[in-house]
């Protein structure tokens, strides 16, 4: 049976979440490591394929027509599909048998994880494949059980997660801004958001993570409410100010443990899944589920 090619491509779409997501073609060619021209004209070859309007451009930021928030909202599910089908391969080339997935927020500190892994078993340890992820994707894997154990804040209401974690979240913007923030309406004009839930808010700049919002946060381009443990060595050399109350308020940001699969009740899922949610597991004042921040 003759098939139809396809219009787009996997890339096109991706390079325009990258546009979206980092707020730009400058940020979004940054983070890619690619020149600006050639995600220009990856977008422009992808509206011209589909015969669609999907970026208008206002000042220097780059907004989607209604259209292409239809078609963007769509497109993540297809390279979330790609991407799902992509770890799958390799956990089949790769990995040891009964391995396991383990999917991780970006805002849980990677030195907590890095503790609690070399407190494991080595075995056990050596099973476990891990990587961290955005809010979207530890909830579609939670829905989809492609992950066995995730930590996340983002979770789904048929499946209850464990608490495992409480991040403080601290308002930081370089000195300079920080003076400049205090000029009515500054605030909301140069936030750096990078929580999903905060998307629909107006702001100067979407970041994909903390660590992106960070980078934007330390090159003066704006403020962020950033985990504590990103920016508590900035916050001691001076590089980074905290904002004061009560204009910019501190939070916390909870996290749990989910475990969609099946493969989460082997010993190694459980030998993991017990140290995740054990505040004795890893070094004395990290937090986990009896309720410490950090």
């Amino acid at each position: 049976m003759q098939t139809t090619p396809h219009k787009t491509t996997l890339e096109q779409w991706r390079v325009l979440q990258a546009v979206i997501d980092y707020g730009g073609f400058v940020p979004a060619a940054e983070a890619l490591h690619r020149s600006h021209s050639t995600l220009s004209h990856a977008v422009n070859k992808l509206q011209e394929q589909l015969g669609v309007r999907l970026l208008m451009i206002r000042g220097r930021k780059a907004q989607l027509t209604p259209e292409g928030e239809l078609l963007l909202r769509h497109s993540r599910a297809l390279t979330r599909v790609a991407r799902s089908l992509e770890h799958m391969a390799g956990d089949i080339g790769d990995c040891p048998p009964q391995a396991l997935s383990l999917l991780v927020d970006h805002s849980y500190p990677m030195e907590w994880l890095a503790a609690v892994l070399a407190g494991l078993d080595a075995q056990v340890a050596g099973a476990i494949r891990w990587r961290a992820a955005s809010p979207s994707e530890c909830r579609a894997a939670i829905e989809d059980a492609s992950a066995d154990l995730v930590i996340t804040s983002s979770g789904v209401e048929h499946l209850p997660g464990e608490p495992c974690a409480q991040v403080q979240l601290l308002p930081v913007a370089t000195p300079a801004l920080a003076v400049a923030l205090a000029e009515p309406d500054a605030a909301a004009r140069l936030a750096v958001l990078w929580q999903e839930s905060e998307l629909e808010r107006e702001a100067r700049w979407h970041a994909a993570s903390p660590e992106a919002a960070l980078a934007l946060v330390r090159q003066g381009a704006g403020w962020s409410q950033l985990p504590k443990h990103l920016v508590e060595g900035l916050l001691a050399s001076g590089e980074l100010q905290q904002l004061p109350a009560p204009q910019f308020s501190r939070d916390a940001l909870a996290l749990s443990l989910f475990a969609p699969s099946r493969s989460a009740r082997s010993d190694a899922g459980q030998a993991l899944r017990d140290m995740l949610l054990d505040d004795s597991g890893i070094d004395a004042g990290a937090p986990h589920s009896q309720g410490c921040t950090a």
